[in-house]
C-alpha cells in the first residue's frame, strides 16, 4: 500500500486521554459496601443516644413540671409566715469544689382549710427572710404539696422540655440522614469495549 493511503498511527496514550478517561470520569468507583455500613451504624448509634438524652430530659422535667403546676391550678391560696430559713450548702469549698453555692428553703407556717396550724418547709429553692409574708398554694387534701407565690423555676422547666424535644429531632434527622446516604442510588456503571 502506498506511503500516502496508509492510516496514522496513534500513540495508546493519545487514544486513552481522548477516549477512555472521559468515559472513567462519568463513572466514579462505587464506595465499598463495608464503608456505607460502618458509617450507618455509627449515625444511627449517635442518634439513639440524641433521642435517649432528648426522652430523659422531657420524662424528669414533664414529671416536675405537671406535679408543680397541678398545685397551682387545683389548690388553694392562702397567706403564709416564713418562720425559719434552712440553708444548704452544695459543695465543700475543698480542692474539688473551689466555690459553693448555697440554697436557701424556707420553712412556711399557716392555717389550712379545716383551721389546722400548718409548718411545711418549701421543695424550692427560693430565698424568704424570716418573718416574711407571702401568698401560697397547696393542696388540701395533702398540705405537704405547696408552692410558694410567684412561682419559680416554672419556665426553666419549659425550657429543658422543649430543649429535650430538640434533641430527639436532632437525632431523628442524624439517623434518616445516614439512611439515605447508605441506601442512595448509585449511577449505573457501563462497559465499554476495547479497541
Amino acid at each position: 500500500m502506498p506511503a500516502a493511503c496508509s492510516q496514522p498511527d496513534f500513540p495508546r496514550s493519545l487514544y486513552y486521554e481522548e477516549t477512555m478517561a472521559p468515559m472513567k470520569a462519568l463513572n466514579p468507583p462505587i464506595p465499598p459496601v463495608k464503608s456505607n455500613i460502618s458509617n450507618l451504624m455509627g449515625g444511627v448509634l449517635v442518634g439513639l443516644l440524641f433521642i435517649l438524652i432528648g426522652s430523659a430530659a422531657i420524662h424528669f422535667s414533664r414529671g416536675s413540671y405537671d406535679k408543680r403546676q397541678y398545685v397551682l391550678d387545683k389548690g388553694v391560696q392562702t397567706d403564709a409566715t416564713v418562720v425559719e430559713l434552712i440553708r444548704i450548702k452544695s459543695g465543700s469549698g475543698g480542692k474539688k469544689h473551689k466555690s459553693s453555692r448555697t440554697h436557701y428553703y424556707p420553712v412556711m407556717s399557716f392555717t389550712d382549710t379545716r383551721g389546722c396550724p400548718q409548718r411545711i418547709q418549701s421543695e424550692q429553692d427560693y430565698y424568704l427572710a424570716p418573718g416574711t409574708r407571702t401568698q401560697i398554694a397547696y393542696l388540701p387534701e395533702n398540705p405537704l404539696r405547696m408552692e410558694i407565690l410567684p412561682p419559680k423555676g416554672l419556665l426553666l422547666l419549659q425550657l429543658s422540655i422543649g430543649g429535650g424535644g430538640l434533641f430527639c429531632l436532632g437525632g431523628l434527622g442524624i439517623i434518616l440522614t445516614s439512611l439515605c446516604r447508605c441506601f442512595r442510588k448509585t449511577p449505573p456503571t457501563h462497559t465499554h469495549p476495547r479497541h
